[in-house]
């Protein structure tokens, strides 16, 4: 990726949380945590202590050092902290 890649379009899933038609999770938000979540457990600082990584929801703020499964649970319940990339 080029220096002037503009990555806050890239992670505009991140901030569409809840679909304002239905108030539920929005299909976009499912899709990229999923994805995120993938890529964050496959990452060897994640392989190498049994599934823990810093977590990057708007409390935590990547200062808790957490298992992925609680992690998941965070960005769900309160969402990922601003400008987070």
């Amino acid at each position: 990726m080029s220096g002037n890649y503009n990555y806050s379009n890239f992670r505009e899933w991140m901030y569409k949380r809840i679909d304002e038609d239905t108030g539920k999770f929005s299909k976009e938000f499912i899709a990229g945590v999923d994805q995120f979540m993938t890529f964050a457990s496959s990452q060897p600082l994640a392989q190498s202590n049994s599934g823990k990584f810093f977590c990057p929801c708007s409390v935590c703020r990547n200062d808790k050092f957490l298992p992925g499964t609680k992690i998941s649970k965070h960005i769900y319940n309160i969402g990922f902290m601003q400008d987070y990339y």
